[in-house]
């Protein structure tokens, strides 16, 4: 199965992970793991939206550490990596820059039982901003000293050959 998974990780950019509908009771929560993030980081997309009558819906989606969603089924305080406003609908786009055990938790806060359409998927991307774009100031002059330097190296070859063929050569 890891193997799998990398080799799918290797040849795509983006892995779907769940679409499907979940019943999700009064004042409770679901989530769905994410192990595709075990061995590299990338960007979580996860939408949803409420079946039937979403005039009540109080629901939203977080991605977690699965470290913090025990601690969410402990009743102790949490941490998430991206949440969601509470609404009938929602979207979420988060980086998960670090490999490890992550889940997208879905939370029903209404007085009513919920039947929610997610959808998740990763994106294995760069991050953007993360690809350097400049060099730094000592590298450019590295860049410039050694560019100079060769450019002089190759006028003057030339140079000495077209004295010598002209000029010194009679």
């Amino acid at each position: 199965m890891p193997l799998a998974i990398l080799l799918l990780l290797a040849f795509s950019n983006r892995v779907d992970v769940v679409d499907q509908v979940y019943r999700i009771p009064a004042g409770d929560w679901r989530y769905v793991e994410l192990p595709e993030l075990a061995h590299k980081g990338a960007f979580v997309w996860a939408r949803y939206d409420v079946q039937g009558d979403p005039a009540h819906s109080a629901v939203r989606i977080a991605v977690m550490r699965r470290d913090d969603v025990e601690k969410l089924r402990a009743g102790l305080p949490h941490g998430t990596m991206g949440v969601t406003a509470e609404g009938p609908l929602g979207t979420m786009y988060t980086y998960v820059p670090q490999p490890g055990d992550y889940a997208v938790v879905v939370d029903n806060e209404a007085a009513r039982a919920a039947s929610v359409h997610l959808r998740i998927w990763l994106d294995f991307r760069e991050r953007p901003g993360m690809s350097p774009t400049q060099l730094s100031p000592e590298r450019r002059l590295a860049v410039v000293t050694i560019s100079l330097l060769a450019f002089c190296g190759i006028a003057g070859f030339a140079g000495w050959k077209l004295y010598k063929g002209t000029i010194g050569g009679r």
